[in-house]
């Protein structure tokens, strides 16, 4: 009689959100600090000076909006500050890898001896469902980014673009839960992308 309330339970819920997706709602994400955890850097690989992480107003105000790229939830739409996460991201994982670490939005007039251009170029999310009825739902998502690197010379030491695997999220079982599940792995998979861009940058010669 347990199992059959609980099932009945969840048919419920994923009644409602069937039904919230025809509306066609919009889920709108902040960044959040906490969501993008520890980082992986290497702190044997160090940069002996000042770092600056540049990026615009414009790359700061940036904010991806679109739909799934599956049939669940399909009719919604995802809004979040990719601009910003990938900011403090950089931010992150650069204040451990550099002796110093500022902000800039500009390259001119400022005093660095590397700066960082970090910005997405590329999201993508789904919801899977797998299990008995197909109520396990897991949210994945893959980012691409572009970083550029200068020197203290304004020259391009390194232009690369970056691009995740499929990153699945936790398994959500409130089909209303999985979209902040979607920002937490776009965090985390930022953090993990810059993260490895870093240890190529720790490489590059600065002249």
């Amino acid at each position: 009689m347990t199992n059959r309330r609980y099932l009945s339970s969840l048919s419920a819920l994923f009644m409602v959100a069937s039904f919230s997706a025809l509306l066609g709602c919009t889920h709108v994400m902040e960044y959040k600090p906490k969501y993008l955890g520890t980082t992986k850097v290497d702190k044997k690989q160090t940069l002996v000076g000042k770092c600056a992480i540049y990026t615009t107003s414009r790359d700061d105000s940036y904010i991806f909006q679109g739909p799934p790229g599956s049939v669940f939830s399909s009719a919604e739409t995802l809004k979040i500050p990719l601009g910003l996460i990938t900011k403090n991201a950089a931010i992150r994982v650069f204040d451990e890898v550099c002796s110093e670490v500022s902000t800039v939005d500009k390259l001119d007039g400022n005093n660095y001896d590397i700066a960082i251009y970090p910005r997405p170029i590329g999201f993508e999310y789904y919801f899977t469902e797998r299990g008995f009825l197909r109520l396990v739902i897991t949210p994945q998502v893959v980012v691409h980014l572009q970083i550029e690197v200068f020197n203290s010379k304004q020259d391009v030491i390194l232009s690369k673009a970056y691009k995740s695997e499929v990153v699945s999220g936790k398994n959500i079982y409130i089909p209303m839960t999985g979209w902040e599940k979607v920002n937490v792995a776009a965090h985390e998979t930022i953090l993990e992308l810059l993260g490895t861009a870093a240890k190529e940058i720790v490489s590059t010669p600065r002249e």
